[in-house]
């Protein structure tokens, strides 16, 4: 499932002597009709129009190898690593063919290790912020940023333990060699960014590094 993608910065410079090209992809992780009545959800669910997300702790696959082939060419670099972030905690990269009934699977797969709607001390939300070191998480990353008051942020705070614990084994950087300027992944893989607490849009950082030719 490809959502859109956007390059929305891209900064260039000589580390040390080597090519360094740092970008960033905003990704749209929300599902199409077609594949909402693919996984039996029901059209009155869907929301048509594209410009409002409203998270339903959705799982979905989205294959990016494209956006990561263009970086690593508008670099230049020729033999080198190109490193992949994910800046949130509820999603997840990995190498992987990418294909709809794979992908689907991987979502019933990755339900049954977390379910939904198991029991999970995070989703407490009237019993946060438990310590002051996550008072001062809270301040540091909303209060202080003038986003609202902490009844504010608790009332925003998705319920979504599981797909925390989901990211965290699947895990959230990738680095993939590149050789003669192409990425040196096989065949069949694909680089692919796992939502789990969709749909949102969602940034990777890439940055590509290494010499070229000249």
């Amino acid at each position: 499932m490809q959502g859109g993608e956007t390059i929305i910065s891209t900064a260039r410079g000589d580390c040390r002597g080597f090519v360094c090209l740092s970008s960033e992809v905003t990704v749209r992780t929300k599902k199409s009709r077609e594949d909402r009545s693919t996984n039996n959800n029901s059209s009155n669910d869907v929301d048509d129009d594209d410009s409002i997300l409203v998270p339903r702790q959705e799982i979905s696959i989205h294959d990016v190898t494209e956006s990561v082939r263009a970086a690593v060419h508008a670099s230049g670099v020729s033999q080198g690593v190109v490193h992949l972030l994910s800046k949130h905690t509820t999603v997840g990269l990995m190498i992987n063919e990418s294909e709809a009934r794979l992908e689907r699977d991987f979502e019933k797969w990755l339900l049954g290790i977390a379910p939904k709607n198991s029991y999970y001390e995070h989703n407490d939300l009237h019993e946060r912020p438990e310590t002051q070191r996550d008072f001062d998480a809270i301040d540091r990353n909303w209060m202080s940023k003038g986003f609202g008051t902490l009844e504010e942020f608790l009332a925003q705070e998705p319920i979504n333990a599981h797909a925390h614990l989901l990211a965290s084994l699947i895990g959230t950087t990738l680095s993939i060699p590149v050789i003669d300027g192409n990425l040196a992944t096989g065949q069949w893989q694909s680089i692919l960014m796992v939502e789990l607490d969709g749909p949102r849009d969602r940034t990777l950082v890439m940055q590509v590094m290494g010499g070229t030719k000249e």
